[in-house]
């Protein structure tokens, strides 16, 4: 896999930007975008399929579940910005992540 076919891929499955938004933004053609978001997505798809493991060689469980909420907010009028923007609720919010243990009661 070539990293940078991968990430205008990623790309365009974050942003869904059109071709020739992408070919601007990654100097290449609109024809050669369309073909790499069109084989890596294929390759993401098959990816998405199977089941990752990852092997720890402590004995250690690693049984954790990252969590997010999001709350939409009022973009701060000293501070504008698209940083502010949320993609799940498509208007200014604040996105927090936790990460809560399976077995034990409380957040890690």
């Amino acid at each position: 896999m070539k990293y940078r076919d991968c990430l205008i891929t990623l790309n365009w499955l974050a942003l869904y930007d059109t071709y020739p938004v992408l070919s601007g933004r990654w100097d290449d053609c609109e024809k050669s975008i369309g073909i790499i978001i069109i084989n890596y997505g294929m390759k993401i798809a098959v990816l998405a399929r199977k089941k990752i493991v990852f092997k720890v060689k402590h004995d250690v469980e690693l049984e954790r579940s990252l969590e997010y909420v999001t709350f939409m907010a009022h973009e701060l009028k000293l501070d504008p910005s698209s940083g502010w923007f949320d993609w799940k609720t498509h208007s200014a919010g604040l996105k927090y992540e936790f990460c809560l243990a399976v077995h034990e009661p409380r957040i890690a």
